[in-house]
């Protein structure tokens, strides 16, 4: 598998010209950080069919999220823009969805948006995605007040972005996808609603939608939890888990943490 990846890697950087050794690395953690910058700037502007990428100087993907309401191609067209920008570098103005990130005067790789909405309206969240989110509270003791974590819920947002977790406000009115996580812990605690969860087992139809993570149209075997308020379940990284049932609207936090 170490070789698979670092065969893709080499490929991919005889494609889009390999950065010199010497020039700054974009590494997992800044790239959630840009991704979750475009995410947030997505709904600020009330964009929940959204999926982002985000590529190194060689176009080789780093990070890609994919919210549920995005189509099912929007990672594949976000990947896409990013290498574009990437290989414009500084000139990647106008790509319609790209923006290259950029170190010390150095390309260091791009976000890549995809959504239902216009050319402008991707370039917006992708250019916001140049951007990190506000590290200021990440070695701190953090509090959200009740006004804004409702906020979140409303938005499904990252209400906390620490160093080695974040916390997300999630709100599901109908089954999702299988997900497989090969570097993050869930650790889940229901709010209101009922569902049934599933953990284990085999992805249906699986696919990568980055290095770090897998998705599928569903799951086959596993074993089925029936959730409902107050409960807390907490999922390994590397344990397939998918919800298989949502009973009307289903609210709860996900503290997602680097395993």
């Amino acid at each position: 598998m170490k070789w698979t990846l670092a065969l893709a890697a080499l490929l991919a950087a005889n494609a889009f010209g390999a950065a010199a050794p010497t020039q700054p690395a974009l590494g997992i953690d800044r790239a959630k950080s840009h991704a979750s910058a475009a995410i947030a700037e997505a709904r600020a502007k009330s964009v929940f069919d959204v999926a982002v990428a985000v590529v190194d100087a060689g176009g080789t993907v780093v990070y890609v999220e994919r919210l549920d309401g995005a189509r099912p191609d929007a990672s594949e067209a976000a990947i896409s823009k990013a290498r574009s920008a990437a290989k414009a570098g500084s000139n990647s103005a106008n790509q319609q969805g790209g923006a290259a990130l950029t170190d010390g005067g150095k390309v260091i790789g791009a976000v890549g948006v995809s959504s239902g909405g216009n050319a402008t309206q991707n370039q917006a969240i992708a250019t916001a995605g140049t951007k990190t989110l506000d590290t200021a509270r990440l070695d701190k003791v953090t509090f959200i007040p009740e006004a804004e974590v409702d906020q979140g819920f409303n938005r499904f947002a990252t209400i906390v972005n620490g160093v080695g977790y974040w916390v997300i406000t999630s709100r599901r009115t109908a089954p999702g996808e299988g997900e497989v996580h090969t570097t993050d812990a869930d650790i889940i605690y229901v709010i209101e609603g009922n569902a049934t969860f599933v953990t284990g087992g085999q992805l249906v139809e699986p696919r990568s939608i980055s290095p770090i993570e897998m998705r599928g149209k569903g799951i086959t075997g596993g074993e089925e939890h029936p959730l409902k308020k107050g409960d807390l379940i907490t999922v390994p990284k590397g344990v397939p888990h998918w919800f298989k049932v949502v009973d009307g609207k289903f609210s709860y936090y996900v503290v997602k943490a680097k395993s």
